[in-house]
């Protein structure tokens, strides 16, 4: 068993070598400035809201997740100032500010207003059948609040 834990301390420490380094060990995923020399935008599922009624990915079809989990890996690929800057965002991504006014949630998100209300976002998952994913971003960091495949927070009228 001692050989065992040898080797595994061994192999630990020399990773961990590596990393001090900045060399990526063999089979590791690349480091965030690898994919991007600007500052990206970063995922958090902090307050995802997965088991709402309204907005939720129960529902939803391998197709679908293999979508979402697509659109979020290049976003994530993604300088921050392409994602909320590129002129008339590219159609498929539609990313920009959210107003709740016209809304079927004209409050918000059920979290509190100093947290999201500078900078609600949303953007598309694909250019027209997957609908949003709706959040707020502090910094380079969008924070998911719902997923919107239904597009019901901006139901048709």
């Amino acid at each position: 068993m001692t050989k065992k834990r040898d080797k595994r301390r061994i192999a630990q420490e020399s990773a961990a070598r590596e990393i001090a380094a900045g060399a990526p060990s063999v089979g590791s995923v690349p480091g965030p400035d690898a994919i991007c020399q600007r500052e990206c935008v970063v995922f958090s599922f902090k307050h995802a809201a997965l088991r709402n009624s309204k907005f939720s990915l129960q529902n939803e079809n391998k197709k679908y997740l293999l979508a979402l989990i697509e659109r979020l890996k290049g976003i994530g690929q993604m300088p921050l100032e392409d994602f909320v800057n590129t002129p008339g965002n590219d159609d498929a991504l539609s990313s920009h500010l959210l107003r709740f006014e016209d809304t079927s949630e004209s409050q918000g998100f059920p979290l509190p207003r100093e947290q999201w209300e500078e900078r609600p976002w949303q953007f598309h998952v694909t250019r027209t059948t997957h609908g949003r994913i709706h959040g707020f971003l502090i910094g380079n960091i969008f924070y998911v609040v719902w997923f919107d495949p239904g597009h019901k927070l901006f139901p048709r009228k």
